[in-house]
């Protein structure tokens, strides 16, 4: 490696504008740093997205998240990810009505 480049950008540069490592290696990547935290979708974009799938029920979702059919950037937990940020509850963020 270039001695002008750091081992661990991260820790090289964090408190001197360090923002994530899409933005260091120019990717857009959807991962922040080394944490692995994603940075998902707006919450109404999310929600729309969610809307075309024409799931029924949470169970439908869990499943639909652990196949790999699930874009990176719809958080498995929504309601976790969205509260305070649009999450209002389970039938919003599917579009049904549950029983």
């Amino acid at each position: 490696m270039p001695k002008d480049i750091p081992n661990s950008p991260l820790n090289y540069y964090k408190d001197t504008g360090w923002k994530d490592c899409g933005d260091w290696l120019g990717t857009g990547s959807i991962y922040r740093g080394i944490t692995g935290n994603r940075m998902y979708l707006p919450f109404e974009e999310a929600r729309a997205f969610v809307h075309t799938l024409n799931i029924q029920n949470i169970e439908d979702w869990n499943n639909y998240c652990q196949s790999e059919n699930k874009p990176l950037n719809i958080p498995p937990k929504p309601q976790s990810y969205y509260r305070g940020k649009g999450w209002s509850n389970w039938e919003d963020w599917l579009g049904i009505k549950m029983k």
